[in-house]
């Protein structure tokens, strides 16, 4: 593609104007292209809001004409899980996209454009200082029956690589459907209830070899500004809490489908979020760092649900250790041997 700006290659990829909603699948102008646009240094050394523009594109180049339905196995997840090398590529790929894949544990949502606003008096670095705009998926952790809301947030950077935090308010699913009611955190407690808590001692030594499953951290959000400007001594929260302004809350016994609820209810200019953070965990002294405001509807689309990816810190504990492998591996050895067992195959 011979074009020399981002907004020229936009233009090259998708075409002049506003697309129209795709079809069932609604892969707009297909991965190949996108992996083009989003992989090239010309989208890498753009200015952020040039980087906004290209991904908001992709993500209406590729909206849903017809809903996909919400669905998840549990069971499933487990069996991606056991694969080390899938379960690090969202901490590798620290790209805007991936190979077009369904999220592990967030397979449907919607995306908007957003802009982080940071107008609270706090010590923090980097975007925590300087805002920065950004688009943020909100979708529901494994299905309606098992309500979980999640948060992902893009931060972009000028001519850097995009700040991202990820956020859920527990491990355990929530009998109360008013999605924005709840507070998203970056640290969670040990899930006490189903489907996480069934064989939680194994499976969390097991993601532990490569990350916490339990914290975000929060770092790289603090070493670098929304104009690209590293900072020499970043610091940043331990844990952040969003909590949404009541106004925009949802009806807790409803039963619509979220992503129409979203598109109906959040118009640009919408605050959805005021960001506080904590120094230290445990700590009651939250300090307000700033809010998140919508600057366009909510969008669901192929490309936010397969293509779109959100770049997962390592939390820097974690390490690989070989005799642990061993452990996982021998208990699954004594499951299966016990079903064998139980079943009368041995």
């Amino acid at each position: 593609m011979q074009a020399h700006t981002l907004d020229a290659l936009v233009t090259a990829t998708f075409g002049a104007g506003e697309p129209s909603a795709g079809g069932g699948g609604g892969e707009g102008v297909g991965y190949g292209k996108l992996r083009r646009l989003f992989r090239s240094d010309t989208y890498r050394r753009a200015p952020a809001a040039e980087k906004r523009r290209a991904l908001w594109q992709a993500v209406l180049d590729s909206r849903y004409a017809t809903l996909p339905a919400i669905r998840y196995s549990y069971i499933w997840t487990l069996v991606r899980s056991l694969y080390l090398l899938l379960l690090r590529r969202p901490f590798s790929v620290d790209s805007d996209v991936r190979a077009p894949r369904n999220k592990m544990f967030h397979p449907r949502g919607s995306v908007g454009q957003i802009r982080f606003v940071a107008d609270g008096d706090h010590p923090y670095t980097g975007v925590f200082e300087s805002g920065a705009p950004g688009v943020a998926r909100l979708s529901l952790a494994m299905d309606p029956g098992r309500y979980l809301p999640g948060g992902a947030f893009k931060f972009l950077i000028d001519g850097e690589p995009s700040k991202n935090v990820l956020t859920v308010p527990a491990m355990d699913p929530i009998q109360d459907h008013n999605y924005f009611g709840h507070v998203l955190t970056t640290t969670l407690r040990t899930p006490k209830h189903a489907p996480f808590a069934v064989g939680w001692f194994v499976v969390s030594r097991w993601m532990a070899m490569y990350s916490d499953p339990l914290i975000e951290p929060l770092v790289d959000v603090a070493r670098t500004t929304s104009d690209g400007q590293q900072v020499a001594e970043a610091k940043a929260p331990s844990q952040l809490f969003l909590r949404a302004p009541e106004e925009i809350g949802f009806d807790p016994r409803s039963d619509q489908d979220l992503r129409r609820e979203l598109t109906q209810r959040l118009e640009p200019g919408t605050l959805i979020y005021r960001v506080y953070g904590i120094d230290r965990q445990g700590s009651t002294d939250e300090v307000y760092i700033g809010r998140i405001v919508t600057e366009s509807p909510f969008v669901p689309s192929w490309f936010g649900d397969r293509v779109l990816c959100f770049h997962h810190m390592r939390e820097p504990a974690a390490k690989y250790d070989a005799r642990l492998l061993l452990f996982v591996l021998a208990i699954v050895a004594l499951v299966a041997l016990g079903v064998a067992l139980a079943t009368g195959r041995l």
